[in-house]
């Protein structure tokens, strides 16, 4: 039995990821339902509108304090902002960055380069690295850079905190940056099989395609910071500059004191609780007055690989035919699953998958089927058609002997 999708009813079912179509005949007395071979195609963009939002904050962090007195700073993550990428197939080679971002964005890319001893074009980019750091640098306000690990296949996404609209050489008056992917909102957590609550991404977060994992970045710095007027230097109470600093960093620092904010620039890390600074990044400068406080790390390196390719499998359903069991919902009580890459015909080895009924089933008229992503959202194949070959095996009456 062949199911062509351009055959259903396109008035009632305009798309071919969810459908209903009739047999030409009915099959009575059916005992057994299998898949054999199938054509589908994978016209579905790997970043879609599920992956592929940024949720981030760019403004001046605000100090804070709790009916103890103890201090703290909000990041004003209840009104986070939003960069959304184009939907699409993002090529994975690395290439030079195209140097095209404008002359400050070009100069701390240089900057960086520099501290790494390397050249710019040593600095490698792809399609998705491109389009975030020009979506970065027109939306936020600040500079951003973002290269990526050619081993290693991480992103780094790096700001300096200058504020575009004073001097981009003060220490004054910087713009915080930091990023969320995990949702805080337990009432939009979805549950597993044991009610236990697990974390979640924010809505349509491209976390899964950066390699971030569902929790906020941590760009913290560790323990507070103490800094003197005039000195070049650093210095930190339980802080490990040596795991957590390059040369070339920039820090966003919030005076616990005076409620002030600067920018710094790493110069060399001296050991876990000492580091020498840049401030303005050009050979020399200074914070312009004493304090204690807390830093951030403008510089944010992807815990994980890239994943250009976020969805590893499209979940097969069929209405009489639940062949699978899982704890994930775009998998339990599918009838196959299949391969997220590729558009060739595939054979289907003989013991899966396929469903055999108890009691009979006794008429097949018509197949249900639709095809959903590992978010649960129905594969958009971009009105492509598929092909299915189905197996029945049934019994039916042989009219010569009167046999059933």
């Amino acid at each position: 039995m062949v199911v062509d999708s351009s055959s259903r009813n396109h008035s009632d079912y305009p798309n071919p990821n969810d459908y209903t179509i009739a047999l030409p005949t009915e099959i009575r007395d059916v005992k057994q339902l299998q898949l054999v071979s199938y054509k589908i195609p994978r016209n579905q963009s790997p970043v879609r509108y599920t992956n592929n939002t940024l949720h981030y904050t760019n403004t001046r962090i605000e100090k804070t304090s709790d009916e103890n007195g103890c201090v703290g700073f909000d990041a004003h993550r209840s009104s986070f902002q939003k960069i959304v990428l184009p939907e699409g197939v993002y090529d994975g080679a690395l290439t030079a960055p195209p140097g095209t971002q404008g002359a400050i964005v070009e100069a701390y890319r240089s900057e960086i380069a520099a501290t790494m001893g390397i050249s710019t074009s040593d600095m490698l980019s792809d399609q998705l690295a491109h389009e975030l750091e020009t979506r970065l640098n027109s939306n936020a306000a600040s500079t951003y850079v973002v290269y990526l690990d050619s081993l290693r296949k991480q992103y780094t996404i790096a700001t300096n905190f200058a504020n575009p609209a004073g001097d981009p050489n003060s220490c004054d008056d910087p713009v915080y940056f930091q990023m969320f992917f995990h949702c805080h909102d337990r009432k939009s957590h979805g549950k597993c099989r044991t009610g236990e609550a697990g974390a979640q991404y924010l809505k349509n977060s491209i976390g899964p395609v950066l390699g971030h994992p569902r929790t906020d970045t941590q760009n913290k710095l560790m323990g507070t910071i103490v800094y003197t007027s005039g000195d070049q230097t650093l210095r930190g109470t339980g802080t490990c500059f040596t795991t957590e600093l390059q040369p070339g960093d920039w820090l966003y620092i919030a005076d616990t004191d005076t409620d002030t904010r600067y920018r710094v620039h790493i110069q060399e890390v001296v050991s876990d609780t000492e580091a020498r600074l840049d401030c303005d990044g050009q050979g020399g400068g200074s914070l312009p007055v004493s304090g204690e406080g807390y830093a951030w790390n403008g510089r944010v390196t992807m815990p994980w690989t890239r994943n250009l390719q976020p969805d590893c499998y499209l979940s097969m359903f069929v209405n009489c035919a639940n062949t699978l069991t899982s704890a994930t919902p775009a998998i339990d009580g599918a009838f196959y699953l299949m391969p997220a890459v590729g558009d060739t015909f595939y054979d289907i080895p003989t013991a899966m998958p396929f469903e055999s009924f108890s009691p009979i089933l006794g008429r097949l008229d018509k197949l249900t089927i639709s095809f959903r992503n590992p978010d649960n959202t129905l594969y958009d194949f971009m009105g492509a058609n598929h092909v299915l070959l189905f197996k029945v095996v049934h019994y039916r009456p042989d009219v010569a002997f009167g046999d059933v």
